[in-house]
């Protein structure tokens, strides 16, 4: 069940002055070891009371699920840069083909990111270690049309880097018209970098950089002046700046940014001038570093025009 938290200065800090703050024998108020001090204890600053100790276990049982699924989410999200010595002598549409051959069985389709031929030696990016993986294990086992074996390097890499050209632009704008329902005025941006058009050309796309997030907000602003609903979850964004021009949007209501790498809860203030009812938060990381599991699903954001921003999880 969702809880409203309220950011009233009166929650954070001790209001009693330095004689209250001594007990009665003249010894500090901290000599007795159950009292907490407001000061220093997160969960008082926040208004919370202290979690009972039989509560504890379970909740750092949580906290190690937690970690477990981001370790496996950042390898699942690490990228591998994959070398073919000798590979400039093959077409990249027959290399592409012939590894496919052999990595029809695996869950999920392996994308070939940024392929280029470079000092003899065709090279591309792939996403995650499992598929690294398989690609490393087919090295000198896939036979070629010339009787040779192909040999494949793997080695830990930066993403792909993005150059924003001209044919880059179009394609994320055919993206994001094949994502607009005109009728409903919803744009799903969810999962960017795993639309379709992407991954057939093998380019990755991320909205967690900001010059692309940047132009992606621009061409909603421009080309969708009416826009009701965005759905941006799932996409790694860590920054909100770029949203300032959201406020652009007379008829914008909703956002979804669930699911993204927000750390401060200070980047929503990037959003207060929009006109927005609902705005979900649900998989942050500053909106799970509450006390317990079941704390602080929601926020309530009040401005200048003491309008709210609800917020849900």
């Amino acid at each position: 069940m969702s809880r409203k938290y309220r950011r009233n200065p009166d929650q954070y800090f001790d209001k009693r002055n330095d004689n209250q703050m001594n007990n009665d024998d003249g010894h500090n108020r901290y000599a007795n070891k159950n009292q907490y001090n407001p000061r220093s204890n997160v969960m008082n600053r926040l208004g919370k009371k202290p979690m009972p100790r039989n509560q504890r276990n379970n909740f750092r049982s949580t906290n190690r699920n937690e970690s477990n699924n981001r370790h496996q989410n950042r390898t699942q999200d690490e990228f591998f840069k994959i070398i073919i010595p000798h590979g400039q002598n093959y077409e990249e549409s027959y290399v592409k083909s012939l590894l496919h051959t052999y990595l029809d069985d695996m869950d999920d389709p392996c994308t070939f990111y940024n392929y280029h031929k470079s000092q003899g030696s065709a090279a591309f990016f792939v996403l995650g270690h499992q598929r690294a993986e398989a690609l490393r294990n087919l090295s000198r086992r896939v036979p070629t049309q010339t009787g040779q074996r192909l040999i494949i390097v793997t080695q830990r890499s930066a993403p792909p880097t993005i150059q924003m050209n001209d044919q880059f632009k179009t394609m994320i704008k055919e993206a994001m018209i094949a994502k607009y329902d005109q009728q409903s005025q919803i744009l799903d941006l969810s999962r960017f970098r795993d639309f379709e058009l992407f991954r057939n050309n093998g380019v990755y796309v991320v909205l967690n950089r900001m010059n692309i997030l940047s132009y992606v907000i621009d061409l909603i602003v421009m080309h969708m002046p009416n826009i009701i609903a965005i759905n941006l979850s799932h996409n790694q964004i860590t920054l909100l700046e770029p949203m300032k021009a959201f406020a652009n949007l007379s008829q914008f209501k909703a956002l979804d940014l669930s699911h993204n790498n927000i750390y401060k809860e200070e980047e929503l203030n990037h959003l207060i001038k929009c006109n927005l009812m609902e705005l979900v938060l649900e998989g942050n990381p500053f909106a799970n570093a509450f006390p317990t599991p079941e704390d602080y699903v929601s926020i309530d954001m009040k401005i200048h025009n003491d309008q709210h921003y609800q917020s849900r999880a």
